[in-house]
């Protein structure tokens, strides 16, 4: 495969991760006029390269989106959910090609005429009705969790086209019910909490086989109701939370001196691994290493009353588990946070058989 070809594909599914992140941006709020000028401004870009190495199909379908969203530009009418739908209907499209691309170095056969005719009288209906779109707060209150499926398993195809790493997504669960303003921040929280799992908690193929196990990671998200919670979880057949890199860590940033580090138990240290700036990683990459998306989630759940736990195996994988309410946020009075190693409690829970758990709360 020629270099320049091989560089499109890599930046290309890099767009397509952006993409999703920024459609997500609009979800939670279809005015966000940064979310759509970065969406732009990948598309555009995927449709110059995509017409500078003669892949029409990619050409083709950048350009639609690129007129879909010029037309919502014009009208001021925000991005409402049928646009949404559109944008994510054409990244899996563009992915799928990508993927195809990348295997064999060409594009499939095909068209994608129905999808660009539907993305066109999109437009066309903008263009028409610029008027203000219905105001969002009128939707049901309540969401199927399910409804974030999708947009994970473009994101596990992502990931592992990056990664070089086969990954089997498995939901169950997807018919729980979320108050609408939770599931808006939930699918951030997912997003962060699915690329860990396939960034340091996957081994590559070959490792795997060396350890008899698949070669394809397999990824398994769960919802379910209990009363008025609900309680999700992100586990992984991966090789665990690496407990020694993380102590390890711990000393070298500051966080403790080296003889209490030793000292501490698997879920004092597993507590570090949610405050802000911290990873165990080796390197940083677009997919994460820079100590962000697991502070980030532990934030976002804290803020509505909820809790993250993660119990961890060594060699066989690491879970992480949601708990928040199920109707909405719930007012707590505000409290003092410790962060392991600030001097204050570690608020660790005890393990649980050969599982280490660590709640941060």
């Amino acid at each position: 495969m020629p270099d320049v070809l091989a560089g499109f594909i890599a930046e290309a599914m890099a767009s397509m991760t952006r993409l999703d992140e920024a459609v997500l941006a609009l979800e939670r709020s279809p005015t966000d006029a940064a979310a759509a000028a970065l969406i732009f401004r990948l598309v555009h870009t995927l449709k110059g390269g995509s017409g500078f190495l003669g892949l029409h199909r990619l050409e083709r379908l950048a350009n639609a989106v690129e007129d879909l969203l010029e037309a919502s530009r014009e009208t001021g009418r925000g991005a409402a959910p049928p646009l949404r739908a559109g944008l994510f209907a054409a990244a899996g499209a563009m992915r799928a090609i990508l993927a195809v691309l990348a295997s064999c170095g060409s594009e499939p056969p095909g068209d994608d005429d129905a999808l660009i005719a539907s993305l066109a009288r999109l437009a066309a209906g903008y263009a028409a009705t610029p008027c203000p779109a219905p105001a969002e707060a009128a939707e049901a209150p309540m969401r199927p969790v399910g409804d974030a499926w999708k947009r994970l398993h473009r994101l596990a195809e992502a990931l592992a086209l990056e990664l070089g790493k086969p990954i089997e997504l498995v939901t169950e669960g997807g018919d729980t019910m979320i108050h609408r303003s939770t599931f808006e921040e939930l699918g951030a929280a997912l997003m962060h909490l699915v690329r860990n799992s396939a960034d340091h908690g996957l081994e590559m193929p070959s490792e795997r086989r060396a350890l008899g196990k698949r070669a394809a990671g397999t990824i398994r998200l769960t919802a379910m109701a209990a009363g008025e919670r609900a309680v999700l979880t992100v586990a992984d057949d991966g090789r665990g939370l690496p407990l020694e890199r993380i102590r390890a860590r711990v000393v070298a940033d500051g966080l403790a001196a080296a003889r209490d580090a030793a000292a501490m138990s698997d879920e004092a240290l597993t507590a570090f691994i949610f405050r802000p700036g911290f990873s165990s990683a080796s390197r940083v990459t677009r997919t994460s290493g820079r100590g962000v998306g697991l502070d980030v989630t532990r934030t976002w759940v804290e803020s509505i009353g909820g809790a993250i736990t993660v119990a961890s195996v060594p060699g066989s994988g690491a879970s992480f588990r949601l708990v928040f309410p199920r109707g909405g946020r719930e007012r707590r009075r505000a409290r003092p946070r410790h962060h392991p190693g600030d001097g204050g409690p570690a608020n660790a829970e005890p393990g649980v058989r050969a599982r280490k758990r660590a709640t941060l709360r």
